[in-house]
């Protein structure tokens, strides 16, 4: 039997709620609180692990912060409730855990969110909160996900049970590699949780967008989480993300009347661009797709045709306890001005194919040389419906700086790693550059060379950094300090007919390296140099 609890309230979180209500009419829940039961206490509970995953739950409080009840008790349309958690670490937010759904029932009608209207438990009156403890939203006794129409905010009855593991079916599972702080990076790492609510009162009155929350949690330890902070109410995971990250941009994107006339779905966008310092930027994306049941099939960013990239990206969620879908990584193809990372199987050839489906974020990311700049992300959908595709503002990279830094070096015998250098300039009429490499070995011979082609292949004891044919510099000999340099003259053939205005060249320099063994020789890392009048 649910009990009823009483929550105080907070003078910070009764004005936000005001204000929300104040623009919005009919019903309209959103996610009160997380993490807490209904006297404000703590409450997210650890089950244990199986097969290297560790299993929880958390309370959450709703309330109705519109002008009419909210219906609540009925067998196909009343809420359900999603939770999740998140990872934070380098500035990378990745979703790293959801449960299966409680179904609500029996809207207790309490205090501690507004002036409470009270009305039966079918219903959740306006003002009025209610409770589930941690133990009650436990999703080994929950619903799957693949079941909700999301935009539409129903489903059907009866659910299946899940499956698996007794120790951790159904409920919010986390792989212990993301949340175990014995583990190398978890300790640095910040933690986040979001309850979300899918209700089919709430979707038919155009309420749907701020029907989830988060709530930073403290992991001392994958056996103890913690509260840490308040809950932001209306605000869906990756607003945490740029909380903690204030470089992070962050737009919504709207798929009107997915659901029917006002039953609007909608997905949020984030992009990070962090500066390596190294000549090169990581670019970072995360798309939640809120509640549109349609789903994204594929991602798309707009990238200059010269800029490289490297360390192309993806991360999703696991899907657990019996859901349907197959979980492939999605692949990613560069071409036409664009990169898209796209479902493994269409829907026509798998409706159960890993779409980006409701209550989930993925990610998606790359390394280049190239400044960020305004683009149009794309997002194309993955079922049929009143939508093919949604797009909406982000960064990409634009058109790369004439000379920059690429790819890796390993350390030699001299004790370090060479790096590539450029002096002068990359004036083909001033003909001045010079190109040079520390440290490296004393007293060994060495090359300089160039081709079109940004690689990074293991080559000796170091990186090939240039492909395509290439072309080699005259030879020439590190001095007592570490370095090896050499004037390019252009007006020298086949340099005089490469090295030409508007070219681009990858360079890189070749040094022998008896001392370090192995295959006695390394080399630098890359530089790209185009070249100007």
């Amino acid at each position: 039997m649910k009990i009823k609890h009483f929550a105080s309230k907070a003078a910070m979180a009764a004005l936000l709620l005001t204000g929300l209500a104040s623009a919005q009419t009919n019903p309209d829940v959103v996610v009160h609180q997380i993490g807490v039961d209904g006297g404000d206490t703590n409450d997210i509970i650890y089950y244990g692990t199986g097969n290297d995953i560790a299993a929880y739950s958390f309370g959450t409080q709703s309330c109705n912060i519109g002008t009419s009840a909210l219906v609540w008790g009925s067998t196909e349309n009343h809420p359900v409730i999603s939770q999740n958690m998140f990872r934070l670490e380098d500035e990378r937010f990745l979703h790293i855990g959801q449960s299966w759904l409680k179904h609500g029932f029996c809207a207790v009608n309490e205090p501690g969110c507004g002036s409470c209207q009270s009305s039966p438990c079918s219903t959740l009156g306006v003002g009025c909160a209610d409770t589930y403890w941690a133990s009650l939203n436990d999703g080994r006794t929950g619903g799957p996900k693949y079941q909700i129409a999301a935009s539409i905010g129903s489903h059907p009855h009866p659910f299946p049970s899940p499956s698996g593991n007794g120790t951790i079916r159904g409920r919010l599972q986390v792989h212990l590699e993301d949340i175990d702080q014995s583990i190398n990076g978890n300790g640095s790492a910040e933690y986040f949780i979001e309850g979300h609510y899918i209700s089919e009162d709430d979707a038919i009155h155009g309420n749907a967008g701020n029907n989830a929350s988060w709530r930073k949690v403290n992991v001392i330890s994958h056996t103890n989480v913690d509260g840490n902070g308040p809950t932001n109410v209306g605000e869906e995971a990756l607003h945490a993300w740029k909380d903690a990250v204030p470089s992070v941009e962050l737009v919504r994107i709207s798929n009107l009347n997915e659901g029917g006339s006002n039953r609007h779905a909608f997905y949020w966008l984030g992009c990070n661009v962090k500066d390596n310092n190294d000549g090169t930027f990581t670019y970072m994306y995360a798309v939640h797709n809120l509640n549109s049941t349609q789903s994204c099939g594929s991602f798309s960013i707009p990238v200059n045709p010269n800029a490289n990239l490297t360390n192309v990206f993806f991360h999703d969620v696991d899907y657990h306890s019996g859901e349907p879908y197959n979980g492939l990584d999605w692949t990613h193809d560069i071409s036409g001005g664009e990169i898209t990372w796209e479902t493994a199987e269409t829907y026509a050839q798998n409706n159960d194919a890993n779409a980006l489906r409701w209550g989930t974020v993925y990610n998606f990311g790359f390394t280049t040389g190239a400044v960020p700049q305004d683009v149009t992300a794309t997002l194309s959908m993955f079922e049929p419906g009143i939508s093919t595709s949604l797009s909406g503002p982000t960064k990409g990279p634009g058109t790369p700086p004439d000379v920059y830094s690429y790819c890796t070096s390993t350390q030699n015998s001299s004790g370090g790693a060479a790096q590539i250098y450029n002096l002068g300039s990359n004036s083909v009429g001033s003909n001045d550059l010079i190109l040079g490499a520390s440290p490296v070995p004393v007293g060994q011979f060495g090359i300089f060379y160039y081709g079109a082609n940004e690689i990074e292949v293991p080559f000796g004891n170091g990186v090939r950094c240039v492909g395509g044919g290439t072309y080699r510099l005259p030879i020439e000999q590190s001095d007592n300090f570490y370095n090896i340099a050499h004037s390019v003259n252009n007006n020298q053939a086949p340099h005089s007919s490469n090295l030409t205005a508007g070219s681009t060249w990858k360079f890189q320099c070749w040094f022998r390296d008896p001392p370090a063994g192995g295959s006695t020789f390394n080399l630098s890392n890359g530089k790209s140099i185009t070249f100007q009048n």
